[in-house]
């Protein structure tokens, strides 16, 4: 297993979460108030879920060049280890309570969507990847 610098991570940390919620697209983004809680909510499992996945943290740094959330099986499993950490994902499941309080301005149409998109997925690195990809092009302006 991989020990990131925590340091050298937390720097990386704000362009990985800008980049990841806020520019998916040239023509679309997340609203800076939102991707800013988004960053806060993330930030304490950042390090965490970098190391349990061993993920390279630059491989999330690119995510500004490339306008989206790549489909990696890596990235998948950072997903699922940042929503087991928030509680939204307990034992394969999407907690939607959870999800609720832990995702600032998600609406009920989102959960519900979101939802049932991300169950359309059995292996769970991939359900959480789902259920991230969704809310974030759904809160896109």
């Amino acid at each position: 297993m991989h020990s990131y610098d925590t340091k050298k991570v937390m720097v990386l940390l704000p362009i990985i979460v800008a980049s990841t919620m806020v520019f998916i697209s040239e023509s679309k983004h997340i609203p800076p108030d939102i991707a800013e809680h988004w960053k806060q909510t993330l930030a304490p499992f950042h390090t965490i879920c970098l190391n349990e996945t061993e993920l390279n943290p630059q491989l999330l740094a690119h995510l500004l060049s490339d306008f989206e959330i790549p489909d990696e099986k890596l990235i998948h499993c950072y997903w699922k280890c940042m929503q087991e950490h928030m509680e939204i994902i307990k034992n394969g499941k999407i907690n939607i309570d959870a999800m609720y309080k832990a995702i600032y301005m998600i609406t009920p149409y989102m959960r519900t969507i979101c939802v049932e998109e991300a169950y359309k997925e059995e292996e769970l690195c991939r359900r959480s990847h789902k259920l991230a990809q969704c809310i974030i092009s759904n809160k896109m302006e």
